[in-house]
């Protein structure tokens, strides 16, 4: 039917290459809310954004719409509930829907904010989880706001499953209080494949948690997580081990990509942006803006130790600044031998540097304005050398060195250095 094809193209970003999709209805008054949903116009470039969670199966058999009165239910977890058959598409309209919850009951279940009305949010708002996808495959949520404000003293989890799941345009917040033991509040964490973009990720955290550590996404084992074009906005108060925006115990994958991380905490022994602890695999940090703060102890850039198979990590193109005021501010610290990372033109701000106390760190970046830090060599077939900024001793005059490829020397009035031999 014309209008579940509409709905696709809407919700998919399907577009033919080289020109987009573009249709637009004049919305009668006979219409249902879910086809004046279906009709706006088309053609948004922020719908070519495909997130890629199962998109091959989003043709929904069936659509519900969801809303305080005029729609088939009154709450999301009803809908969910009453519709347990695969590729079924929710329209939530905008209203607060306290104490609501997103747990899917199938595979390839599509819950998404409607667009047509003012104000374009639907808030979900709770004590405990929200969002549990269960080990159920291909969710999508898209233009969902969610906030969790756990009771004092308590902890929970937002956002969690074991199955997979793409978050577009939603903004995910938790907040905490009191004195917590147990494993803290956090706004996603589970074992399955989490993809967020264009977000925002939000943790409030002021619980007092002693030796635990605070964090707004954990990566657990077994899990693949993907965040691409997220905002992280992270605080806390009171004594904890650390805080992160994003904790890795990691076995599998975690990508952050084009993010921008804020993390403020002055009272935990240190902050990070990234820490991953006895990690195992692959992570990858790239075209990010950091900023990291802690007036009173440690402040980091990224933490990490590799467990016992190694841990490699490559961070690319990032902004990190770093700030401790009274304790040590590093952009990365390598906390031991398993631990591999490789930073490719990052732009650092921070006055202790990087820290490694025995891992592989290998770098082409700036650590002071101005400067290029280079750990290997550098191999050029024509390199110009200004005085005072290549240091060659003696040199003082500009030279023009070539490289010689079949003698392997280089001509010119150092000529005879060899390639291997000249290191910056």
């Amino acid at each position: 039917m014309k209008v579940k094809k509409i709905l696709l193209y809407i919700f998919c970003g399907l577009f033919i290459a080289g020109s987009a999709w573009s249709a637009q209805v004049v919305v009668g008054s006979g219409d249902t809310r879910q086809e004046a949903w279906a009709k706006e116009t088309l053609n948004n470039s922020d719908l070519q954004t495909n997130i890629n969670v199962s998109v091959q199966a989003l043709n929904p058999a069936s659509t519900y719409t969801i809303g305080t009165s005029g729609c088939d239910y009154t709450t999301i977890q009803a809908a969910l509930d009453a519709n347990t058959d695969p590729n079924t598409m929710f329209v939530v309209y905008p209203g607060t829907y306290a104490g609501d919850t997103i747990n899917f009951t199938a595979n390839n279940q599509y819950v998404v904010g409607a667009h047509n009305v003012a104000p374009k949010v639907a808030l979900l708002t709770g004590t405990a989880t929200i969002i549990d996808i269960g080990a159920f495959t291909g969710g999508i949520i898209k233009d969902i706001k969610a906030v969790m404000t756990v009771a004092a003293n308590g902890s929970d989890t937002l956002a969690e499953g074991t199955g997979s799941v793409g978050f577009k345009f939603c903004h995910l917040e938790a907040i905490g209080s009191g004195t917590v033991p147990d494993a803290g509040v956090i706004v996603m964490s589970g074992a399955g494949d989490f993809k967020m973009v264009e977000g925002s990720i939000v943790l409030t955290d002021n619980s007092v948690r002693g030796v635990k550590g605070k964090k707004a996404v954990l990566v657990a084992t077994g899990s693949t997580m993907i965040f691409d074009d997220v905002t992280f906005t992270v605080t806390g108060t009171n004594s904890s081990s650390s805080m992160s925006a994003v904790r890795s115990n990691l076995v599998g994958y975690v990508t952050v990509d084009k993010c921008d991380i804020d993390v403020t905490d002055n009272a935990s022994d240190k902050t990070y942006a990234v820490s991953i602890i006895n990690g195992t695999g692959t992570a990858e940090m790239a075209f990010n803006t950091v900023h990291v703060n802690n007036s009173t102890n440690d402040a980091v850039g990224m933490y990490a130790a590799g467990g016992a198979a190694g841990l490699y990590v490559r961070s690319m193109y990032n902004h990190v600044h770093v700030v401790a005021g009274s304790g040590t501010a590093n952009f990365v610290l390598l906390a031991n031998s398993d631990t591999t990372i490789i930073s490719q033109f990052d732009d650092v701000i921070a006055a202790d540097g990087v820290s490694n106390t025995g891992g592989s760190y290998t770098y082409v970046n700036s650590l002071d304005d101005g400067d290029l830090n280079i750990s290997g060599t550098v191999i050029a077939g024509a390199l110009t050398v200004e005085s005072n900024i290549i240091d060659f001793g003696d040199v003082t005059d500009n030279y023009v060195l070539t490289f010689d490829s079949g003698s392997n020397t280089w001509a010119g009035e150092l000529g005879g250095v060899g390639e291997g031999d000249f290191i910056v």
